[in-house]
């Protein structure tokens, strides 16, 4: 989340300083494992009566998590959807949070059955499955799509429908995706408005070993805020952060993620200058559990602060303030 680095970051530091950590999460976990041939490619197929490909692009995000890039032609215009999915080691599940081009967030859920990836969609009402996406890859040219619905006991119960095959596109597809992904500028809301003067822009601060902090912002579908960020290293540790406005609860959440193989989830709220996150809960590669506190203080176009607090024996410590300057160059081609 926006507290994401520092707190990650002062602790990494002190594990490598320390010579105790090995490094980040590649990609061993049983999701990144299921889905190694689809990763890295873009797989298209067009139905009868679409008049476009509809396209998913599977690339590894921060070393751990599967980030998922889609297209789908609609009766209404092109859809865009990007999601990111996370193996949760405690559940022996995988994690989907899909950010669209809608403005909607939505939660999933997965497992590993066999050598295939599924997620499933969730009944609100009975918590049960109603749908099921089952990703394979029956060679290095083409890819499956099973997808399985939940009709009810009265209506035959689960349907599969015909098998769906993707074939693999060239190289350049996800570049053109993204460009494709851009939304207007009349469509900006949410969380962005929120961020304005950090989007589209780099900044950088000088931690206590002399190596440098880089985070860049940028806006999805006019709605999201992503925030990325780097420090440089033997491997780099970076993290990705989503942003989004949740009107229900009038605040704004950031789901966040880490090269090593951690995530976390938080809810803050605008404050004058800047933006608090009062409790983020952060849960390691290990499963474990930690609470921490985020503040953006004096954001404006030159720079901003960034104050993080953990809380160590039910008490509130704050472990870094960091002053972030404006840099003209990109660490991140996307």
């Amino acid at each position: 989340m926006l507290g994401d680095f520092l707190m990650r970051t002062w602790t990494l530091l002190g594990a490598t300083l320390a010579g105790l950590w090995a490094g980040p999460v590649h990609a061993s976990d049983p999701l990144t494992q299921a889905m190694q041939g689809l990763l890295d490619h873009c797989w298209a197929n067009r139905q009868d009566g679409q008049y476009a490909d509809e396209i998913y692009c599977f690339e590894l995000l921060e070393n751990h998590a599967v980030r998922v890039f889609r297209q789908n032609p609609g009766p209404h215009g092109m859809f865009y959807n990007q999601s990111i999915w996370v193996w949760n080691p405690v559940r022996s599940r995988f994690e989907v949070i899909m950010y669209t081009s809608n403005g909607d967030v939505i939660e999933r859920e997965g497992a590993i059955e066999g050598d295939a990836a599924v997620v499933f969609d969730i009944d609100d009402e009975t918590g049960e499955p109603r749908m099921r996406h089952l990703w394979t890859q029956a060679s290095e040219r083409t890819a499956s799509l099973v997808l399985e619905q939940n009709l009810g006991e009265d209506y035959g119960g689960w349907t599969t429908a015909p098998t769906r095959t993707f074939t693999r596109q060239p190289e350049n597809t996800l570049d053109t995706l993204r460009a494709d992904m851009v939304m207007p500028e009349e469509l900006s809301g949410g969380a962005v408005e929120y961020f304005s003067p950090l989007i589209n822009a780099c900044w950088e601060t000088e931690l206590a070993d002399s190596r440098i902090d880089t985070h860049c912002f940028s806006s999805l579908f006019g709605r999201f805020v992503v925030h990325r960020h780097i420090v440089p290293g033997t491997p780099d540790y970076a993290g990705t952060t989503f942003y989004y406005w949740d009107a229900e609860n009038e605040e704004i959440v950031s789901d966040y993620f880490n090269s090593m193989g951690g995530n976390s989830n938080a809810g803050g709220q605008p404050i004058e200058g800047g933006m608090s996150f009062d409790y983020e809960y952060y849960v390691g590669p290990d499963g474990l559990e930690e609470a921490f506190g985020t503040r953006f203080e004096n954001v404006s176009d030159a720079g901003y602060t960034n104050i993080t607090k953990q809380q160590i024996d039910g008490e509130w410590v704050e472990v870094t303030r960091q002053v972030f300057t404006r840099i003209d160059s990109n660490p991140f081609d996307n």
